[in-house]
């Protein structure tokens, strides 16, 4: 079937596309079948000639991301391998140490998070139990879920009290 005049807001792809390949700048004929869901839903297709993915920059073809359709690793973006940056121990204790000065200066503070390359660090301050919990992810993935309507609203009579963001039904 062929659309002759689309009267919707949604707008028809037409096959094949042609697509130039953000890596190598190899002029791409993409089919349907060639494209796949990648990190934040983004439509992507892998590059025959440098085999790396390419972004279609096509709107349409994009996948809004929920809680309910999420992919791993499909729509995560994986930080490591060989095109990032590896940390040194040195850096990592400067990270740490940045933290652990954070909290010290902004005790009622209770997350941190840092890091660059393939390494994140999160650290927690658990005043009650007198420590700091330091979480180290190497080659991690990471992604984004919008909220939905309702999902979350500050009360700002509760803020103080619980350093944060309260659900609408507590």
């Amino acid at each position: 079937m062929k659309v002759l005049k689309n009267n919707s807001n949604v707008k028809v792809i037409h096959y094949p596309i042609r697509h130039e390949c953000e890596c190598c700048a190899s002029t791409l004929l993409v089919d349907e079948d060639d494209v796949k869901e990648g990190y934040l839903g983004m439509a992507y297709v892998v590059c025959p000639v440098c085999q790396k993915k390419t972004y279609l920059e096509i709107e349409a073809l994009d996948k809004k991301i929920t809680v309910d359709n999420l992919k791993f690793p499909d729509n995560f973006y994986h930080f490591g391998g060989e095109d990032c940056k590896e940390l040194t121990n040195d850096d990592i204790r400067k990270y740490i140490k940045d933290a652990i000065n954070f909290f010290r200066e902004n005790p009622d503070n209770f997350c941190y998070m840092t890091g660059s390359g393939d390494t994140a660090i999160f650290v927690l301050n658990y005043s009650g139990d007198e420590n700091y919990e330091v979480t180290l992810c190497k080659g991690y993935y990471s992604t984004e879920i919008e909220y939905e309507d309702g999902d979350y609203v500050v009360d700002m009579n509760k803020l103080w009290e619980n350093k944060g963001v309260i659900r609408k039904d507590d």
